[in-house]
């Protein structure tokens, strides 16, 4: 008995075999390009996070107190959303304008200069209204 293959089937088989190879390739690729992605993210999240750390050891700190609890702490010009007595961390190097104020004082205002990973305290003599 002799089997006789007609082109049709061998041009099915032609493209079978290449589609399997196409599917393959996509796949492959796929994978090569997640991972390579995935090992991108890592090194830019411990790039990011070394960067931070570098940032947060030269900054400095500031602890302000007062006389007079729950006074508003402005610092240059912006309310903290904090009142005495608090602290106040990761500030950058430089000249710091300290606003309090109090419904009950007249408000208290100094500049401190400081320096990388400096910490400093800063105590307010607040002067009540008559």
């Amino acid at each position: 008995m002799k089997i006789i293959t007609s082109s049709k089937n061998r041009n099915k088989k032609g493209k079978s075999i290449i589609l399997l190879i196409v599917v393959l390739l996509i796949t492959a690729a796929s994978f090569y390009g997640g991972y390579y992605y995935k090992s991108w993210v890592i090194q830019k999240k411990k790039k990011d996070a070394e960067e931070k750390r570098a940032q947060a050891s030269v900054n400095a700190e500031i602890y302000i107190t007062s006389n007079i609890k729950e006074t508003t702490i402005i610092l240059d010009g912006k309310d903290t959303g904090k009142t005495t007595p608090a602290s106040i961390n990761d500030l950058k190097p430089g000249v710091h304008t300290i606003t309090l104020t109090h419904a009950d004082t007249y408000p208290w205002k100094a500049e401190v200069e400081l320096k990388e990973r400096e910490f400093i305290t800063v105590q307010a003599e607040m002067n009540e209204k008559d």
